[in-house]
């Protein structure tokens, strides 16, 4: 249990940037913050590091991985490639109930200019529509995609102009499904996920 809580918290603290890019994770100050012995810590660690959040560096122990343009490219690949599979996969489980209540939800925050709320509930819509799937294998593929796009997203999707254009992606991904057009709701996707991924190689502050 104390392995899963630590994981999560350094993990929280990377997305958000509170441990930045190339910055050490202290043991030291984890086994102090925690109470714990070094084997929770370790096992913690050591899942992070399977998952690129951060690397084992010679006399310097574990740092935050930096986010590369590579690693951008390769993660709006796999979701290009991956979402409108899942998409699809959903299509005949989403309730319009459910769809029409989102889409306002989306209108309202746009209408009150609530532009962080508007990104809290970009990553939301996109889970969303993975859960739909009632899949729990595509719900943990797309999860672990979408908690490093996250990471991008923190340090990045600051512009009103992009979060507003994302928000108005959203609600017509969510008009194509209420009319049941598969066709149309995969077409927006896809030059949503485009557009989004030119956004984030053009303003994301690559460290030299």
């Amino acid at each position: 249990m104390k392995k899963k809580i630590i994981y999560k918290e350094i993990k929280e603290k990377i997305i958000s940037g509170k441990f930045a890019q190339g910055s050490h994770i202290n043991e030291k100050d984890i086994i102090e913050n925690y109470k714990v012995s070094r084997t929770p810590i370790r096992e913690a660690l050591n899942l992070l590091e399977i998952e690129n959040w951060i690397k084992s560096v010679p006399r310097k122990g574990y740092v935050v991985t930096d986010i590369t343009f590579s690693d951008i490219k390769d993660l709006f690949q796999i979701r290009y490639e991956l979402e409108p599979v899942f998409l699809t996969m959903a299509f005949n489980y989403f309730e319009k109930d459910e769809l029409e209540n989102l889409k306002n939800e989306i209108e309202k925050l746009k209408k009150e200019k609530n532009y962080d709320a508007l990104r809290e509930i970009d990553t939301e819509f996109h889970l969303y529509l993975i859960k739909s799937t009632y899949n729990k294998f595509a719900t943990k593929t797309m999860e672990n995609i979408n908690d490093h796009i996250n990471r991008t997203r923190y340090l990045t999707f600051s512009d009103e102009k992009e979060t507003t254009n994302s928000a108005n992606d959203h609600i017509k991904i969510i008009e194509a499904l209420m009319e049941k057009n598969l066709d149309k709701a995969l077409d927006i996707l896809r030059k949503h996920i485009d557009r989004s991924q030119l956004y984030f190689i053009r303003h994301f502050n690559f460290k030299k």
